[in-house]
């Protein structure tokens, strides 16, 4: 799993500095509105893909392994492309009826939008594919060929004055030649158009308890700034956004990166091997998760008096350092649950109960901001987040005990707890000697790094020690030879 991690890591991480370096470039050769059109159109067909296409997408992982036959395989990957089909030819039905009641100049940027929107879907559902066939290698080429090819061929466009329309062809082209290069790693025969009404029957009832799931989620992370509009202003909408975004991307590609991962493989040791195998995997995935997060959550925490004055202006400075410690409080506890206490529903396919424990997180969420604002201002609003967590935490590890028992390991997780108060007392003691800044952050990173890592292989925690050791021996055996 750590050898994958790493993998996902690469494929999550590459594409990130390049897509850094496609917005310094594109928001020099674009005005700020043609910028803001793009930006609105591809916010846009990630809302339609996220929203309508994300519970057939975690099917194939969860579904698929499922059917050790591969006509069983082809059957179901068929009922899927057609639910894709329909739902792309009805969005097709509704851009064309659209056309019809927008003037001349957005019929352009609706239809290349709508290629584009099919362009990433197909893309998304290729990436899934692999992810369910453990080959997180072509995962990383397909991710990296993307972004490459996107930048390069969106920023030419604009270059000779394309302007919003060459950023949407660019994201046509590179999605495209990506699934490209991904059908070659793909059987062929997953791309049928088949009828199936038994899969059907199992695809809805574990995918539209999700798809509600996801909606309610967008009223947790979102709702909180709607009110704080009504109550503050857009202003105080501003100054908390930019540390909650920071913060949440930050902490949360982390968790992203172990689920994708971790998931797969759990689902197919159960399925393939039996519930044994899948308790060792669930095992490995708590204590690799814990030992990310909280080692990330605790140095993120330490390092903001040198991290905040370098990302963020002198206006959100004062309102980041009183808010960034609850945000990423939210973050770890968001991630925890998402991406391990939440597959207790995955495996045992009852994702209804998945949705009961986002509805009451997003209530209570809502609830705790109208409460919480007046009072305390955007510091309410982190705090009501944090609290809604610990609510879904709870009752997704209460319930998820009568679902899927998960194995929680007491001695590794303590070991990182361990590891975690180690690094701390490093960390703060560098920060003691040094002024803040991005000397003294870089320094605080190595250190809390090398502190925590050097901890875990002492305590042999996961058999690190061991693993290391193994290696090393290898290694030195190949030089003798």
């Amino acid at each position: 799993m750590l050898r994958d991690s790493l993998f996902y890591a690469l494929a999550r991480g590459i594409p990130a500095v390049i897509n850094f370096g496609a917005l310094a470039l594109y928001t020099r050769l674009l005005t700020s509105g043609e910028y803001g059109d793009y930006v609105y159109v591809l916010a846009l067909t990630g809302l339609l893909s996220a929203s309508l296409f994300w519970w057939l997408r975690l099917s194939v992982t969860r579904i698929l392994p499922s059917y050790n036959d591969p006509a069983e395989h082809t059957i179901f990957m068929g009922v899927l492309v057609r639910y894709y089909a329909l739902l792309l030819g009805w969005l097709g039905l509704a851009m064309l009826g659209g056309l019809f009641f927008v003037d001349a100049g957005l019929r352009y940027l609706m239809l290349t939008g709508y290629l584009l929107l099919v362009a990433i879907v197909i893309y998304e559902l290729l990436l899934e594919i692999l992810r369910s066939n453990l080959k997180p290698k072509m995962f990383g080429v397909v991710s990296i060929v993307k972004a490459a090819t996107m930048t390069s061929a969106g920023g030419l466009l604009a270059y000779y004055g394309w302007g919003t329309q060459g950023l949407i062809v660019g994201g046509i082209i590179g999605h495209m030649v990506a699934n490209c290069v991904a059908l070659r790693a793909i059987p062929r025969q997953y791309f049928n158009y088949t009828k199936n009404k038994e899969i059907q029957e199992k695809l809805f009832s574990y995918g539209i308890p999700l798809a509600i799931s996801f909606g309610f989620t967008i009223v947790l992370g979102q709702s909180d700034r709607v009110i704080i509009k009504w109550l503050l202003g857009a202003e105080a909408v501003g100054v908390y956004s930019a540390p909650y975004d920071l913060t949440w991307q930050s902490l949360g590609i982390l968790g992203n990166i172990i689920g994708l991962a971790t998931f797969p493989k759990i689902i197919a040791a159960y399925e393939k091997q039996g519930m044994q195998a899948a308790q060792e995997k669930l095992s490995q995935c708590i204590v690799l998760l814990c030992a990310v997060l909280l080692s990330a959550s605790t140095g993120f925490y330490l390092v903001l008096p040198s991290f905040v004055p370098l990302m963020l202006g002198e206006e959100f400075r004062l309102q980041a350092m009183t808010l960034m410690p609850w945000i990423i409080g939210g973050a770890f506890l968001a991630s925890l649950k998402a991406y391990y206490f939440d597959y207790a529903f995955h495996l045992a396919e009852k994702t209804l109960y998945q949705t009961f424990i986002v509805v009451v997180a997003a209530v209570s969420n809502v609830a705790l901001n109208f409460l919480l604002i007046p009072r305390y201002g955007v510091l309410g609003a982190a705090i009501a987040t944090v609290i809604a967590y610990i609510v879904a935490l709870a009752i997704s590890i209460q319930i998820g005990k009568g679902v899927f028992r998960l194995p929680v390991p007491g001695k590794p997780l303590l070991q990182i707890v361990f590891a975690t108060l180690v690094m701390t007392v490093g960390v703060h003691i560098v920060g003691m000697w040094l002024e803040a800044g991005l000397m003294l952050l870089m320094l605080q990173a190595m250190i809390g790094a090398l502190l925590f890592g050097v901890s875990l292989y002492f305590l042999d925690t996961m058999n690190l020690k061991t693993k290391v050791n193994q290696k090393l021996r290898a290694v030195a055996a190949r030089r003798r030879a």
